[in-house]
């Protein structure tokens, strides 16, 4: 595949992702078919590409945006949550421990 093809299919993945990051219903079905690639191509392009699967590459973009929103203190956890496309807080909180080895609330202190 030609780098300017890969790069144009890369941004469009990027940007779709970015634009449902708060709707706790977007996942990977609905990734691929706006993209208009089935799950399989899907996988194996993010898998060659980043190196992440679908499911990782949206999980890693929701966390990216809640880290950002964890940096205003007026921002609640839960609202985080929200924002960032989780639909349950604690799913979020868990996830997001495993992921960085601190709770949100401790990120938030932390930087």
């Amino acid at each position: 595949m030609k780098a300017e093809v890969q790069d144009m299919i890369s941004q469009k993945i990027a940007k779709t992702v970015n634009s449902n990051l708060y709707n706790p219903e977007f996942n990977v079905t609905k990734l691929s078919e706006i993209v208009a690639m089935d799950r399989v191509t899907l996988y194996r392009f993010l898998k060659r590409v980043n190196n992440c699967t679908p499911h990782e590459f949206i999980e890693h973009s929701r966390f990216e945006y809640a880290k950002e929103l964890l940096r205003n203190e007026n921002n609640k956890i839960k609202d985080v949550a929200v924002d960032a496309g989780f639909a349950d807080n604690r799913h979020f909180s868990t996830r997001f421990k495993k992921k960085y080895g601190m709770t949100p609330r401790a990120y938030r202190y932390a930087i």
